[in-house]
């Protein structure tokens, strides 16, 4: 086994590595999941995902609650970030433009191909994480995509992240 193969999607082993990834996230920075509802989502049914945004460690609380094969639409200045940006391309997250009908075109066309694969994908349809905790109006993007690719949504909420590493900050309060 190479190391690439962590990092190659269609790769068995790719899963691992994002679980491995979620739990040492998650006790690193001392985080306990208090999970609820989850008998209310099946991870063999495609879906879209849409969440609340308060924390970076958003992400590896709800993939860490959600198992199964899961990919975001993520706005395309985090793929220009080194090393991270080089990670989001890898593990076959969705860049997005804000504004760009093109872009959005393209994301349909790599969403449709996931939904083909069994694969979850999720977006944050506030845009952008929450500074206090409040939740922002919700842009259409997610509704749009859920349309256009004819699945259901499936809602989450995701509680204190924002309070555990603020927007802005990576270091966390546990």
């Amino acid at each position: 086994i190479t190391f690439i193969a962590f990092f190659n999607p269609k790769s068995k082993y790719f899963i691992y590595f994002i679980r491995l990834w979620n739990v040492s996230s998650l006790k690193i920075y001392r985080l306990k999941i208090d999970l609820q509802g989850a008998e209310n989502h099946n991870p063999n049914e495609s879906c879209i995902i849409v969440s609340n945004h308060q924390s970076l460690l958003d992400i590896p609380a709800a993939f860490y609650a959600l198992g199964g094969n899961i990919r975001m639409v993520a706005k395309a200045e985090l793929f220009k970030v080194p090393l991270f940006g080089f990670l989001l391309k890898k593990t076959g997250f969705i860049p997005i433009e804000r504004g760009s009908r093109k872009s959005a075109s393209e994301a349909v066309s790599k969403i449709r191909n996931l939904i083909a694969q069994k694969t979850h994908v999720w977006m944050a349809p506030e845009g952008t994480r929450s500074a206090d905790g409040k939740l922002l109006p919700f842009k259409r993007g997610a509704f749009i995509m859920s349309h256009d690719c004819e699945l259901p949504i499936q809602p989450i909420v995701i509680v204190n992240s924002g309070e555990i590493t603020p927007k802005g900050s990576i270091l966390a309060r546990p």
